[in-house]
């Protein structure tokens, strides 16, 4: 939105009779990266719109590649975005997919702003049904989570991050206690604000700054507040299943946290392997359509020539879920390895 223009512009005419001309955002001179008007400035969008007010040529113009593009696009495959390797929300995710089946009564799930976020596509099975703003999915659970009052039996899910959840969810939570609203809040702790840079929240030991804290912990203020709080490792996801299909039979409002660290942390410090059994792996006749790679899509998996399925050694993290999966239990944790400060094995 193009606030400053907005702003400037309002305080000027305030000035006197002076006339001045805004070339911004609202002018449509200055372009967002999603049109006029619309989405965040960058490097590019802003030098081009100097170098035309100026009429200055743009020290940034590049040579066309339209018909490079046009070469290349037939040619590469599609990829999909995706969590990365190890991820411990891609395990969470299949965890809700399969509690809701169980459960049967056609749950949703309300989303938020994280790496989760991409829990609206194939990478979270197509699970999240709305995605605004931080603190939305639990605000909107709180609507939903009433409707039982007019025969709505459909279980109300919503997942937030373990940051999102400091910045922005605890009025939601207190309301839905207070209020009564039926809903089961998924709390995805990874331990660290991941999506935009790691940085430090309420829940972690040191602050920003690298002074030391007392950490806030989630299941402490969840059931100081007067929720019933369930805690598990959603790598663990037999456990994890059951126990979210436990608390999507009770009544009001309820708290899962799903606690494991974010595996690009973890991989910074150790590093388990995990290999396919190339005598156990049936590729095509297993029946499974290639699960591992296809349906549960972990981007360290990936088929050979043979039609079978291969674990990266470079990509893989070692979570695990891979190995609880695969239906030949064709997969094996091989040795743990140390990580040095260069990030060698």
């Amino acid at each position: 939105d193009p606030f400053l223009e907005q702003n400037v512009s309002s305080f000027l005419a305030r000035q006197g009779d002076r006339v001045y001309q805004f070339d911004g955002q609202s002018s449509g001179k200055i372009s967002g990266a999603m049109g006029p008007g619309l989405g965040e400035l960058n490097v590019d969008l802003v030098t081009r719109g100097l170098a035309q007010a100026l009429e200055a040529e743009n020290p940034l113009k590049q040579p066309s590649t339209d018909h490079l593009r046009d070469i290349l696009g037939s040619a590469l495959p599609e990829r999909d975005m995706t969590l990365c390797p190890g991820c411990p929300h891609r395990s969470s995710f299949w965890a809700l997919k399969t509690a809701l089946e169980l459960d049967g009564r056609k749950g949703f799930v309300l989303g938020d702003i994280g790496c989760y976020t991409l829990g609206a596509g194939k990478a979270g099975f197509w699970l999240l049904r709305s995605v605004m703003c931080m603190g939305s999915g639990i605000g909107l659970a709180n609507g939903f989570g009433q409707l039982h009052r007019f025969g709505m039996e459909q279980p109300v899910l919503a997942v937030m991050g373990d940051s999102t959840f400091y910045h922005a969810c605890l009025p939601a939570l207190i309301n839905g206690v207070y209020n009564r609203a039926d809903f089961t809040a998924v709390i995805l702790d990874n331990s660290v604000t991941a999506m935009t840079g790691f940085q430090p929240h309420p829940g972690m030991e040191f602050t920003a700054m690298g002074e030391k804290a007392t950490p806030v912990a989630i299941e402490e203020v969840t059931r100081g507040i007067g929720l019933k709080t369930v805690v598990t490792d959603p790598h663990e996801l037999e456990q994890t299943v059951e126990r979210l299909f436990g608390l999507m039979q009770e009544k009001g409002p309820k708290v899962m946290i799903l606690r494991r660290e974010c595996s690009l942390q973890v991989s910074r410090r150790e590093r388990k392997l995990y290999q396919v059994d190339a005598q156990k792996c049936l590729g095509e006749e297993c029946g499974c359509h290639y699960f591992c790679s296809r349906t549960f899509g972990c981007p360290a998996i990936y088929l050979n020539g043979e039609g079978k399925a291969v674990i990266s050694d470079v990509l893989c993290t070692g979570c695990g879920a891979c190995a609880l999966l695969c239906p030949a239990e064709a997969i094996y944790e091989m040795q743990k390895t140390e990580v040095s400060k260069d990030g060698r094995s």
